[in-house]
């Protein structure tokens, strides 16, 4: 859809549905509609596996990246440990590809607590081997792995941040995750009328609740 096709759709379904109510103006139909884009886009994560309208949309949101590695000093413990940096406006990982040096296979990534490391480390049977490496998710930048052998390559594929759909240049400073130029969404066309019709809902659901804010 154009963004005018958004308007017109969204204004259509939002009149038969709200029962009269108010008007949404162009910033509060934007914010539903990319409300609605991220709604969409988390459920398709959770559900990749098992929904087949997940996996079509998700086959255009997928990026690959190989990431950055540096090692760590760490005297406390006898194993590898790296710092492993994650692209910016990352969502969520989808695979994560680490190869070892003189490993042949990819090791399993074993998610692991803060508050577990050490226990981790110090157990002969969950400790890091040339099968399984530990990953610590310490924040949005990047992670910790600890790794038995050298990590030489640590290769992800991950779901990036969608901008948002704005149907109109935004007035009155008004801006939605820092943009206010008209945008459109660049998720693909199978998807665009379930992106509206989240909207709606959401929209009569604020509306009602008058929690829409600017």
């Amino acid at each position: 859809m154009t963004l005018a096709e958004f308007v017109n759709e969204f204004r259509f379904k939002y009149d038969a549905a709200s029962n009269g109510g108010p008007d949404i103006d162009d910033y509060e139909m934007s914010l539903m509609l990319t409300q609605a884009v991220k709604d969409i886009t988390e459920m398709a994560i959770n559900t990749y596996e098992s929904s087949e309208e997940s996996r079509r949309l998700m086959a255009g949101l997928l990026k690959y990246h190989e990431c950055e590695i540096s090692a760590e000093d760490d005297k406390s413990i006898h194993i590898l440990k790296y710092k492993v940096s994650l692209p910016n406006k990352l969502i969520a990982i989808i695979r994560e590809v680490p190869k070892l040096d003189n490993c042949t296979e990819s090791p399993e990534v074993v998610v692991a607590k803060m508050d577990e490391v050490n226990s981790l480390l110090n157990n002969p049977f969950k400790k890091p081997n040339k099968r399984k490496v530990l990953k610590l998710e310490r924040n949005k930048g990047f992670i910790t792995v600890y790794s038995a052998e050298k990590l030489v390559t640590y290769t992800i594929t991950y779901v990036a941040e969608i901008d948002p759909i704005i149907i109109a240049d935004l007035e009155d400073d008004l801006s939605i995750e820092g943009l206010s130029d008209e945008n459109e969404t660049t998720l693909p066309a199978f998807i665009h009328s379930k992106i509206v019709d989240v909207a709606v809902v959401k929209a009569i659901m604020a509306t009602r609740s008058n929690t829409i804010q600017k």
